[in-house]
């Protein structure tokens, strides 16, 4: 029972860290906009620590999720509902696209629906250039924790990581420091 205790604790420490994020970033307690990003956060913690250590994303946290984002965006700060729609077509949509092309290829899934309907949330709430930082920075995290634990831990290509457990963090920081990170960007190449 100690154990169990501990990983509630640390997951609520996890939750409240988060929360004092979003509030210094929104700099508001008490809007409407605060409260819509700590439900996203909560529902991403959960997605995350769920995948992390039993590799299945559950539809009843992703489909309400997605729902609440959906039915937010006209009150959102810096989306619409059209805009919303196309950052859950794009993100559920890339990685349906992956997952039908790795099925086809290697006749076994190598990312679960879960995955994509994760992405979805995702990007009804964020919007397509958040969604976009999203894909990539959880792609190149996942990669380089792959590639490492092929090197110092044995582990082969057929090894599964939860892809999940990197869409949650990519996205919280996408929803705090995206717009900047992208503007930077940006910001490069003119």
């Amino acid at each position: 029972m100690r154990a169990a205790d501990q990983v509630v604790r640390q997951h609520r420490n996890v939750v409240v860290a988060c929360f004092l994020v979003v509030y210094f970033n929104n700099l508001s307690f008490f809007d409407l906009q605060f409260f819509a990003d700590c439900i996203f956060v909560s529902a991403l913690i959960a997605l995350g620590f769920i995948d992390f250590f039993h590799q299945v994303i559950p539809d009843h946290i992703s489909l309400p999720g997605l729902i609440l984002a959906l039915v937010y965006a006209p009150f959102h700060y810096d989306l619409n509902l059209r805009q919303a729609l196309v950052g859950a077509v794009v993100g559920g949509g890339f990685l349906f696209i992956v997952y039908l092309v790795y099925l086809l290829w290697r006749k076994k899934e190598g990312l679960g629906m879960g995955d994509v309907m994760m992405m979805l949330m995702v990007g009804a709430y964020l919007g397509l250039s958040r969604t976009i930082l999203t894909l990539l920075l959880a792609s190149v995290v996942g990669a380089i924790v792959g590639l490492l634990l092929m090197k110092f831990r044995g582990k082969d290509l057929k090894f599964a990581l939860p892809f999940g457990s990197f869409i949650a963090p990519a996205a919280f920081v996408s929803l705090v420091w995206g717009t900047p990170l992208i503007t930077w960007y940006l910001s490069l190449f003119r």
